[in-house]
């Protein structure tokens, strides 16, 4: 390698344009971008999710609620994406847009522990998983292990997403296809299998629900992806490749073998299946590519967040930082609360969501120009923090669905009425697609 090379691999390590524009000549290309969009969505939540949605339904009925959870997922994707894509940047400085500056430091802290939370939970399941299959490997040495060797992937910023994801996303989709093939012959036939009944039936809305909360974070920080886009439509047909050819495709082939073999754990369903093999490859693969996501996502939710505080830490620190708090949430066994957990960020996070699409879609629709408050944007805060209540006490339909839909409509309002009384206090950003115009300090 030449020392040109090196440098340009360390400049990526260290900088990745964690609190800058993704320059146009950095963009990368449709297969790039929807690769990595696909392995971040290719998730072992996807079994987990699946098999509980295969507890509780038929076969047609939980195949539906997985393909309409997604569809809505996908729309959330492409609006977020396309604010990623017009802006080049990351979610948490996209954040500091709407929040303001000061705001921000509220919204990377959440979402970066946020996420290391969820990939905890995700590496305990791993480890669980692993033990059961291989007795001889401890379950606390296999999640540690395991996340050292995605944390080496992940500190290579979007390159290594990249990486991961174009090497497990092709294995990943042959396993599945091995893992249909022998539900089918376990469940004597499609026919067979959907006219299996659940003994403990839910409701097609929390089935629903279930699929929504499993990626509703990862479809609200898709800019971070994004943001390397070079067309508008690599963000479409990449929030399709993600959330239709991969969660859900693995979300229902996961219902179906959850339905025909009786079980929701995806383990047991494997052995039933005779795929014990098979099964510790699609853990690790699907494993590698949610938690590489997740992690670099956090790193760069931290990284916003040691700037704003004006603490000199770089990205691999921060990425070394959030597989830390991703192994201590995992060993502290929080595994058999997915449920829960699902629950918890299919409530806090589409009111989110639903506050970025309202300021880039409603409030400032079509403007090139945006301004950053220094301090904090307060109809945005409390915007979030009443969706987040009428999420929590409606009982209607899915909550996922009221607290985006709530979230868009509160701070459409407040966002609207209080437009010209907020502080002018800030900066001015450019946020036509690959522009490269520096922020100016606004004088009004």
């Amino acid at each position: 390698m030449s020392t040109k090379e090196v440098k340009q691999v360390n400049q990526d390590i260290q900088n990745d344009y964690c609190l800058e524009k993704v320059p146009k000549e950095k963009r990368r290309g449709l297969i790039a971008t929807a690769t990595v969009w696909i392995g971040w969505c290719i998730s072992l939540s996807a079994f987990m999710t699946g098999g509980t949605i295969g507890a509780g339904c038929t076969a047609g009925k939980g195949v539906l609620a997985v393909l309409c959870g997604n569809l809505f997922l996908m729309a959330i994707a492409i609006f977020i994406g396309m604010i990623g894509y017009r802006t080049g940047l990351t979610t948490y400085s996209i954040g500091r847009i709407v929040f303001g500056k000061k705001g921000s430091i509220i919204t990377s802290l959440l979402m970066g522990v946020l996420s290391m939370g969820f990939i905890g939970v995700l590496l305990n399941s791993f480890g669980n998983a692993l033990h059961s299959i291989v007795p001889q490997i401890p379950s606390q040495a296999a999640v540690i292990g395991f996340a050292v060797l995605v944390a080496l992937a992940a500190i290579f910023g979007f390159k290594g997403l990249s990486f991961v994801s174009t090497i497990a996303t092709p294995a990943l989709w042959i396993l599945l296809i091995i893992m249909f093939i022998s539900t089918i012959k376990y469940g004597g036939g499609m026919s067979q299998i959907f006219g299996i009944q659940p003994e403990t039936p839910i409701s097609f809305s929390t089935a629903m629900g279930a699929a929504i909360a499993t990626w509703v974070v990862g479809a609200a920080l898709v800019s971070d992806v994004t943001r390397y886009c070079k067309k508008a439509s690599h963000v479409i047909i990449g929030a399709f490749s993600g959330y239709i050819l991969g969660a859900a495709l693995f979300e229902g082939v996961a219902v179906i073998s959850s339905v025909a073999t009786h079980q929701g754990d995806f383990v047991k369903v494997m052995g039933l299946l005779g795929l014990l093999i098979p099964a510790i490859i699609i853990l690790a693969l699907a494993l590698w590519t949610t938690t590489n996501n997740n992690i670099y996502s956090s790193a760069l939710a931290f990284t916003n967040l040691s700037e704003l505080l004006h603490i000199k830490v770089s990205k691999p620190v921060w990425t070394i930082i959030s597989i830390i708090i991703a192994i201590a949430v995992a060993l502290l066994g929080l595994a058999s609360k997915f449920i829960v957990w699902l629950n918890f960020i299919g409530t806090l996070m589409p009111p989110f969501a639903g506050i970025l699409i309202a300021h880039f879609w409603i409030i400032h629709r079509d403007k090139t120009k945006v301004f950053m408050p220094s301090g904090f944007r307060w109809t945005a805060l409390v915007s979030w923090v009443l969706a987040i209540v009428v999420a929590k006490v409606s009982h209607v339909t899915i909550p996922a669905i009221i607290g985006l839909i709530a979230g868009l409509i509160i701070y459409a309002i407040l966002g609207s009425i209080f437009k010209e009384k907020e502080s002018q206090k800030g900066e001015i950003f450019t946020i036509a697609a690959a522009e490269e115009e520096a922020p100016a300090k606004a004088k009004e």
